[in-house]
Protein backbone atom coordinates (compact mmCIF):
# COMPACT_ATOMS: atom_id res chain seq x y z
CA UNK A 1 0.00 0.00 0.00
CA UNK A 2 3.05 2.23 0.03
CA UNK A 3 2.43 2.81 -3.65
CA UNK A 4 -0.46 5.12 -2.75
CA UNK A 5 1.87 7.52 -0.98
CA UNK A 6 4.06 7.86 -4.04
CA UNK A 7 1.19 8.20 -6.52
CA UNK A 8 -0.13 11.57 -7.55
CA UNK A 9 1.27 14.92 -6.63
CA UNK A 10 0.71 16.60 -3.32
CA UNK A 11 2.82 19.04 -1.30
CA UNK A 12 4.02 16.61 1.38
CA UNK A 13 4.88 13.57 -0.78
CA UNK A 14 8.53 13.44 0.23
CA UNK A 15 7.74 14.09 3.89
CA UNK A 16 5.17 11.26 3.94
CA UNK A 17 7.51 8.81 2.24
CA UNK A 18 10.31 9.71 4.67
CA UNK A 19 7.95 9.20 7.60
CA UNK A 20 7.19 5.60 6.65
CA UNK A 21 10.72 4.71 5.57
CA UNK A 22 11.87 1.78 7.67
CA UNK A 23 8.44 0.79 8.95
CA UNK A 24 7.68 -2.91 8.56
CA UNK A 25 5.24 -3.71 5.76
CA UNK A 26 2.53 -6.20 6.69
CA UNK A 27 2.03 -9.06 4.25
CA UNK A 28 -0.95 -9.21 1.94
CA UNK A 29 -1.90 -12.82 2.71
CA UNK A 30 -4.69 -14.99 1.30
CA UNK A 31 -6.52 -14.48 4.61
CA UNK A 32 -6.36 -10.70 4.17
CA UNK A 33 -7.70 -11.04 0.63
CA UNK A 34 -10.55 -13.22 1.91
CA UNK A 35 -11.45 -10.61 4.54
CA UNK A 36 -11.37 -7.84 1.92
CA UNK A 37 -13.63 -9.97 -0.29
CA UNK A 38 -16.09 -10.38 2.58
CA UNK A 39 -16.17 -6.59 3.03
CA UNK A 40 -16.97 -6.19 -0.64
CA UNK A 41 -19.61 -8.93 -0.80
CA UNK A 42 -21.38 -7.44 2.23
CA UNK A 43 -21.06 -3.97 0.63
CA UNK A 44 -19.07 -2.60 3.53
CA UNK A 45 -16.44 -1.53 1.00
CA UNK A 46 -16.68 -0.79 -2.71
CA UNK A 47 -15.49 -3.43 -5.18
CA UNK A 48 -13.35 -0.91 -7.00
CA UNK A 49 -10.87 0.25 -6.08
CA UNK A 50 -10.05 -2.64 -3.77
CA UNK A 51 -7.54 -0.60 -1.75
CA UNK A 52 -9.97 0.55 0.93
CA UNK A 53 -11.07 -3.02 1.60
CA UNK A 54 -7.46 -4.21 1.72
CA UNK A 55 -6.38 -1.44 4.10
CA UNK A 56 -9.10 -2.29 6.59
CA UNK A 57 -8.64 -6.05 6.11
CA UNK A 58 -4.93 -5.75 6.90
CA UNK A 59 -5.66 -3.71 10.03
CA UNK A 60 -8.30 -6.23 11.13
CA UNK A 61 -6.26 -9.35 10.37
CA UNK A 62 -3.13 -8.06 12.13
CA UNK A 63 -5.19 -6.79 15.07
CA UNK A 64 -4.03 -3.18 14.74
CA UNK A 65 -5.52 -0.61 17.07
CA UNK A 66 -5.88 2.03 14.35
CA UNK A 67 -6.23 2.32 10.59
CA UNK A 68 -5.11 5.81 9.63
CA UNK A 69 -6.86 7.47 6.70
CA UNK A 70 -7.87 10.81 5.28
CA UNK A 71 -10.83 9.16 3.55
CA UNK A 72 -13.81 10.26 5.65
CA UNK A 73 -16.35 9.56 2.92
CA UNK A 74 -15.61 5.83 2.59
CA UNK A 75 -13.70 4.90 5.75
CA UNK A 76 -13.42 7.16 8.80
CA UNK A 77 -17.09 7.83 9.52
CA UNK A 78 -19.53 6.66 12.18
CA UNK A 79 -21.73 4.66 9.80
CA UNK A 80 -18.78 2.69 8.40
CA UNK A 81 -17.45 2.02 11.90
CA UNK A 82 -20.75 0.51 13.05
CA UNK A 83 -20.96 -1.83 10.05
CA UNK A 84 -17.28 -2.79 10.36
CA UNK A 85 -17.75 -3.67 14.02
CA UNK A 86 -20.76 -5.88 13.24
CA UNK A 87 -19.07 -7.75 10.38
CA UNK A 88 -15.71 -8.14 12.11
CA UNK A 89 -17.34 -9.53 15.23
CA UNK A 90 -19.23 -12.00 13.02
CA UNK A 91 -15.92 -13.00 11.37
CA UNK A 92 -14.07 -13.24 14.71
CA UNK A 93 -11.77 -10.34 13.86
CA UNK A 94 -10.55 -7.39 15.87
CA UNK A 95 -12.05 -4.01 15.08
CA UNK A 96 -9.51 -1.28 14.35
CA UNK A 97 -10.49 2.34 14.87
CA UNK A 98 -10.68 4.12 11.52
CA UNK A 99 -9.17 7.51 12.30
CA UNK A 100 -7.85 10.60 10.57
CA UNK A 101 -4.44 12.12 11.37
CA UNK A 102 -6.23 14.98 13.14
CA UNK A 103 -7.83 12.54 15.56
CA UNK A 104 -4.41 11.31 16.66
CA UNK A 105 -3.11 14.81 17.42
CA UNK A 106 -2.95 15.93 21.06
CA UNK A 107 -5.97 17.99 22.05
CA UNK A 108 -3.88 20.66 23.69
CA UNK A 109 -0.60 22.12 22.63
CA UNK A 110 2.17 21.23 25.05
CA UNK A 111 4.25 24.21 26.29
Amino acid sequence: MLSELSEGEYPSTEKCLALVNGIAVLALTPEVETIAGAYQVRRLMARSPVRDALHVAIASHYRLDFALTRNCQHLANANKTRHLRELNLELGLSVPQLVTPDQLQPWEQQP
